[in-house]
Parts: structure tokens; C-alpha cells; sequence
């Protein structure tokens, strides 16, 4: 099939409930296959530090949206595209939890070589991050579009490698990454129809300006599931090589 017209059954008018269809069957197939992982024996530790986790991100989603809708201090809560790198962000906390889940990982006794878990997820971050640079500065209108969504749809298969190198870490980071995400998905949603005027609905300036708002959804989710995801699962499982090599072995 054509690349056009792979996008266009995709991400075209008829292409939503197709999408909305996928995307909740693979989210179900996550969320089922972090469950075994985060049952087994000595796992169940992991638990309550997830769940602590997730819910102080959800906080501080919160009082971010809340700061950007009611036009709080702009230096914290800034509402251009991509957040400004605010310090309020979510994405700060993937490595200070990376590092914690890494500790509790070696305190049960699960730890890996340092160089594959900390070096081979690197990279893989590393990649897609290249990418990102080079398809915001080098395309525009409906290719930076395509671009961008194709990004999106890769960047898991790139985050396998965290599987690969530390399959504990990588159901911990795929399960926090999806709690994280999850709420932030909602919020976007919500900006979208509200017109909230947060970042959380705003596109790369160099997209089309006349893009349909089935469009601009597919995009904002995709990002929030096959990019801020794998950056969770990559970044997270670095800093938890960090963490793990600060507990004594016994």
C-alpha cells in the first residue's frame, strides 16, 4: 500500500474509530502484560512505589493544568507548544523514580550488567531524540505531520530495547509511564474541546494551520503513547542502572 495512502487510512476521516480501536486493544495488552510481571515473587514490593509515583504525577499534571488555564506565574507554567521545559514538568520525575525503582530492583536482587542497562537504553534515547530534531527542523506542514506520527508509531519498537536489557525495569517503567500518561491524554482532550489554552493542546508552530481537530487528536495521543512512553521506559531504565549501583551487593 502507498505511504499516502497507509496515512490516509490511518489518520484520514475514516481512520478514528480504527485508531480509538487499536489503540485501546494495545493498551489493554500492556496493561495485561504488566500485571504478571508486577505479581511475581518480590515484585509485589514495586507496587505501592508505582502507585506513589503515579499519584504524585497526577498532582503535579494537575496543578499544571490548572496554573496554564488560570495564567499563573509564566515562568512555571508557560503554555507554548511543548511546555518550554518547564520545571513543572512530569517528564523531571522519570529519572528521580528511575532511580528509586532501580535501588528497590537491586534490593530484591534484581540487577543487571550496569553498562548494558545504563549504556543500550541510553542509545535508544539517544535515536530518538535525533529523530525528533531532524523531523521538527527539517519538515514542515503536512510532512512534518506524517513525520511525526511515524515517529510516534516507531519509537515503541525502540523501547523493546529496555525489554531486552532489564525486563523487570521495563514492566515497572511501562506501567508508571502509562499511569503517567494516561491522565495527561484526558487533559488533552479536554483542552482540545474546552479550549482550555494550555500546552497540552498546542502543536509544533510549522504544522498545517488548518489542521481538523480529529487530526490534531490523533497526533497529541500518539505522542503521549508511542513517544513520552518510550522516553519513560528508556530514560527510566538508565537512571535505575544509576540507582541499582548505589545498594551494596549482599
Amino acid at each position: 500500500m502507498p505511504t499516502t495512502s497507509l496515512w490516509s487510512h490511518w489518520l484520514g476521516p475514516g481512520g478514528r474509530n480504527r485508531m480509538a480501536q487499536r489503540s485501546a486493544r494495545l493498551c489493554r495488552r500492556a496493561l495485561a502484560a504488566t500485571m504478571p510481571a508486577m505479581a511475581e515473587p518480590g515484585s509485589v514490593r514495586f507496587l505501592p512505589l508505582v502507585l506513589v509515583a503515579s499519584f504524585l504525577t497526577l498532582l503535579l499534571t494537575i496543578v499544571r493544568t490548572l496554573g496554564e488555564a488560570l495564567q499563573w506565574h509564566a515562568k512555571w507554567f508557560a503554555s507554548a507548544p511543548g511546555g518550554s521545559m518547564s520545571l513543572l514538568g512530569i517528564v523531571w520525575l522519570v529519572p528521580l523514580f528511575g532511580l528509586l525503582f532501580g535501588r528497590r530492583a537491586a534490593q530484591i536482587g534484581s540487577r543487571p550488567p550496569f553498562l548494558a542497562a545504563f549504556a543500550v537504553p541510553l542509545l535508544g534515547l539517544a535515536a530518538i531524540i535525533a529523530a525528533i530534531g531532524w523531523i521538527g527542523t527539517k519538515l514542515q506542514g503536512q510532512a512534518l505531520y506524517d513525520g511525526m506520527a511515524t515517529l510516534f508509531c516507531g519509537a515503541p519498537a525502540v523501547a523493546l530495547l529496555g525489554l531486552f536489557v532489564w525486563p523487570r525495569l521495563f514492566f515497572v517503567t511501562l506501567a508508571y509511564g502509562l499511569f503517567a500518561r494516561i491522565p495527561v491524554a484526558v487533559v488533552q482532550w479536554l483542552d482540545l474541546t474546552q479550549g482550555w489554552g494550555t500546552h497540552y493542546g498546542m502543536l509544533h508552530p510549522s504544522l498545517p494551520a488548518d489542521l481538523a481537530f480529529d487530526a490534531k487528536l490523533r497526533l497529541v495521543t500518539l505522542a503521549q503513547f508511542g513517544l513520552w512512553v518510550p522516553f519513560t521506559i528508556l530514560a527510566g531504565t538508565a537512571c535505575a542502572a544509576l540507582g541499582a549501583a548505589t545498594v551494596r551487593r549482599a
